[in-house]
């Protein structure tokens, strides 16, 4: 059985994963990439429900760092250059 360090480092590398993705996602235009980047918004935001509901602090988790509506959500879109 994985032991708690183990787990933790697979948690934190799923969850820079999705924050990297999403942010990819949600600079998109296109509605699929809104709906991705709302669906890693879902699963970020879990990830954050449960560590705080368990105690877990969640930078810990790689969730210290972010404003999941503002990045993911609501992001400045990429500039339109002439």
């Amino acid at each position: 059985m994985a032991n708690r360090i183990d787990l933790q480092v697979i948690l934190e590398e799923i969850v820079n994963a999705a924050k990297e993705h999403g942010a990819e996602a949600a600079r998109g235009e296109r509605e699929f990439d809104k709906g991705l980047a709302m669906a890693y918004y879902d699963v970020l935001n879990i990830a954050k429900e449960q560590a705080e509901l368990l105690g877990v602090d969640p930078a810990e988790i790689g969730l210290a760092d972010i404003d999941l509506e503002k990045q993911l959500l609501r992001p400045k879109r990429k500039e339109a250059t002439a």
